[in-house]
């Protein structure tokens, strides 16, 4: 795979987008001839780093964005390993930068098919689920499955090489906390790999609902996601900007930045890079 680009700040984000506007008019003119506006499942070829190969990758077209077009984020699936975009790239971020692959591990997800691939790979991996009240911090239920709370982890400091949270920290009213406590918890030079919902023209982040007198007070229109855990979903709470990558300097990280995912070969169609964030302890 060629050198993977990088940001970090909005400012270099915008000068990546500026320098790549050929690419986003080709994906396009590519989207226009393959999905041809319909309702019906459609392909989009691609070499499937999950799979190994090339594959045709299976689009969903249940899954849409506000303005009614298909959501290339979540679908665009691998038909052997089922991973969609944002899954792949997070994947690819991840093996891509880290070689040893025994090191010890973390990941804020347990019950997922992402979970089971990451520890194929990386066999010391630990996982967890916020299972709520019922289970104990740091125990596990009688499925296997350990509670961890992301603001209030029950690992020592500096017990893990690697942190990985794909798809956690917009549910988390003090997200703050959590990043604080991944901090905590790595050891000096381990790395931390996070996927969010990102609004890449912007520094602030749009803050959804937050907590009031423990109490969910809502912003804007309520955003639910798939839970692994609850059939009923699990509220959203912020997209995140750009003032991130200070807020994660402040809790002590270091050489913060997005690594982009664009190549139309591997099968990242967005019109927009898939952003997976890196940052060092």
């Amino acid at each position: 795979m060629k050198e993977i680009s990088h940001a970090r700040s909005i400012s270099e984000y915008a000068e990546y987008v500026s320098e790549t506007h050929a690419l986003r008019a080709f994906k396009t003119e590519i989207l226009k001839h393959l999905l041809n506006g319909t309702d019906q499942e459609g392909t989009l070829p691609g070499f499937s780093s999950t799979a190994g190969h090339m594959v045709d990758f299976l689009i969903d077209p249940n899954l849409r964005l506000a303005d009614g077009k298909i959501n290339l984020r979540e679908t665009v699936n691998c038909p052997e390993t089922w991973f969609n975009t944002r899954m792949r790239a997070a994947i690819q971020a991840v093996t891509h930068h880290e070689n040893n692959r025994h090191e010890d591990a973390y990941i804020m997800e347990q019950k997922t098919p992402l979970y089971k691939f990451l520890k194929g790979i990386f066999p010391h991996l630990i996982g967890s689920e916020f299972l709520g009240d019922d289970i104990p911090l740091g125990q596990s239920d009688r499925t296997g499955l350990r509670n961890e709370d992301a603001t209030r982890l029950t690992f020592p400091e500096e017990s893990f090489d690697l942190v990985m949270s794909f798809e956690v920290l917009e549910h988390i009213p003090d997200y703050i906390d959590a990043l604080k406590e991944v901090r905590r918890v790595l050891r000096p030079g381990g790395r931390f790999y996070f996927t969010a919902p990102f609004v890449t023209g912007r520094n602030e982040h749009i803050i959804r609902a937050k907590i009031t007198d423990g109490k969910v007070v809502h912003i804007l229109e309520p955003e639910w996601h798939g839970d692994p855990i609850k059939n009923e979903g699990i509220l959203c709470f912020q997209h995140f900007g750009w003032s991130l990558i200070d807020e994660l300097s402040d809790c002590g990280f270091c050489n913060v930045e997005a690594l982009l995912f664009d190549q139309i070969e591997y099968g990242y169609y967005t019109l927009d890079p898939i952003l997976v964030f890196r940052a060092l302890a």
